[in-house]
């Protein structure tokens, strides 16, 4: 009877076959973290893309859970991240940086 670990198993992982979903998660790592990403507005719209389809790509690549805290008027917003610090933060810099709008480098042109 070796086939009764799947039985063990929670029922989301048994159903975790949907392709969209990232096969090596910031679960599969142990590199997990939290992390705030200080961007300007105009970082923060090319990141969400039109109706949120850019960010879920993100989210889709990297497993980690991104929540943006931007108000509306704000020249200056914040994206948290919670997942694999490291590479979500790459990711979300390669999509920034081929949209036109990059990230500056840690530290640089950050708000008072």
């Amino acid at each position: 009877g070796g086939q009764t670990q799947l039985d063990d198993l929670p029922g989301r992982l048994q159903d975790a076959g949907e392709p969209s979903q990232p096969t090596s998660g910031p679960l599969a790592t142990g590199n997990v973290g939290q992390k705030v990403l200080k961007m300007q507005a105009v970082q923060i719209r090319c990141m969400l893309g039109r109706g949120g389809e850019t960010i879920n790509a993100i989210r889709n690549r990297t497993g980690a859970d991104i929540k943006v805290k931007h108000p509306h008027k704000d020249p200056w917003g914040e994206v948290s991240i919670v997942g694999n610090i490291e590479r979500t933060e790459a990711v979300i810099r390669e999509v920034l940086a081929n949209k036109g709008c990059p990230l500056p480098e840690r530290g640089e042109d950050l708000p008072p």
